[in-house]
């Protein structure tokens, strides 16, 4: 699976279940939501981590409190259990 499949199948999702996005290059999804959207994923899906974000009118700021890095990717039902 590409990664255009994947964001096109992630894009779908928020949709769907009117889960809040932006995307600006990178594909930001809303915390709340993010376990439904990613139960859409196929199980062989692998997420490589979650970055956070503030939104300050036009700018999206990193948070550091919050971000997980999963090297070489795990399955995404693995990662639904680290939300």
């Amino acid at each position: 699976m590409t990664e255009n499949s994947i964001n096109q199948l992630l894009v779908d999702a928020c949709m769907k279940h009117r889960v809040k996005f932006h995307w600006t290059g990178l594909l930001m999804i809303q915390l709340t939501g993010i376990e439904t959207v990613l139960g859409e994923l196929p199980a062989d899906v692998r997420i490589l981590g979650f970055d956070t974000f503030t939104l300050c009118g036009y700018e999206t700021r990193p948070r550091l409190d919050y971000y997980s890095e999963y090297g070489e990717g795990i399955p995404s039902s693995e990662a639904l259990a680290n939300i």
